[in-house]
């Protein structure tokens, strides 16, 4: 469970930064010797930001902030609580099937292993961040967290997109605080009016491309409509339980099976709050028009 980590270095100084510092100490090193064999000095780590507060992408912040004691660090202002605390990820996760229970046990050890930083600087809408003459716009793209952000040079055509336009994937939206599929949607019309030829996600591959990434976009908006439709399909039948609609949404090819189910929670959350579906007790139904 880790990430991209990409390093903007100031060609005049060759001190640098990060975007995300990935997760497990095998990793950390692997960074760190990286660094080396470019022939720069860790030492010379300014800052970390983060795209957003998940833990596999902070989790190496306590290791480098231990070799690098000035290191300074930076999150968007709503990733406080996890960041301070990372159980906290886990506290709105609704159980809706046995393999919840295992699996938020399993994240729960995984996250005991995180040691919680102090956040020294903040990063919004409308804020940079600079090394050197090096200046990314900042974005505040909530969705797949509260707290997501995205880094963008409209001069290179560059934008580090953070957990989104990796894969037909990039549609997850698994925690409860992200705001839900809605904000998904608005993030990425907002990212597609950017121009832009290089995505750099922090998980997957970079997308390369002007066509790589409008294929992206294309993906993405017909799974998210694909799976909308398969919801209401199934719901027209009359109401069902959790188990029952997920076996009639279409899986995403090498996904998680418990991922696929907080996707399925996603959009079943925001068809009741657009009024479409609601829920009674265990079960989801379509909601009735109202009469006359």
């Amino acid at each position: 469970m880790t990430g991209n980590v990409y390093v903007l270095v100031d060609p005049k100084t060759h001190h640098f930064g990060f975007i995300d510092s990935g997760f497990t100490d095998p990793f950390a090193e692997l960074i760190k010797n990286e660094i080396r064999s470019t022939g720069l000095n860790i030492q010379d780590l300014d800052w970390i930001a983060h795209t957003h507060s998940h833990a596999d992408h902070w989790g190496n912040d306590s290791y480098f902030r231990q070799i690098v004691p000035n290191v300074k660090i930076g999150f968007h202002n709503s990733a406080e609580e996890f960041v301070r605390d990372p159980q906290v990820w886990l506290r709105g996760f609704e159980v809706l099937t046995p393999r919840d229970l295992q699996y938020v046990d399993s994240f729960s050890q995984a996250l005991k292993s995180i040691k919680p930083v102090l956040i020294d600087f903040h990063l919004g809408e409308g804020s940079d961040l600079s090394i050197g003459d090096i200046s990314l716009a900042v974005m505040h793209v909530p969705g797949h967290e509260r707290d997501s952000l995205a880094f963008y040079d409209s001069s290179l055509g560059i934008l580090v997109s953070g957990s989104y336009l990796r894969d037909a994937r990039a549609t997850w939206t698994y925690s409860v605080q992200g705001g839900g599929i809605s904000a998904v949607k608005r993030t990425f019309e907002r990212l597609a009016k950017l121009k832009f030829h290089v995505a750099l996600p922090n998980h997957g591959e970079p997308l390369l491309s002007q066509a790589e990434i409008e294929k992206s976009f294309k993906r993405i908006y017909a799974d998210l409509e694909v799976r909308t439709r398969a919801i209401l399909d199934a719901l027209q039948k009359g109401p069902m339980d959790f188990p029952s609609l997920l076996e009639k949404v279409p899986a995403v090819p090498k996904l998680h099976p418990w991922y696929m189910e907080r996707i399925v929670y996603a959009h079943l959350t925001d068809l009741c709050e657009s009024g479409g579906v609601e829920r009674v007790g265990n079960k989801w139904a379509r909601r009735a028009a109202p009469s006359g």
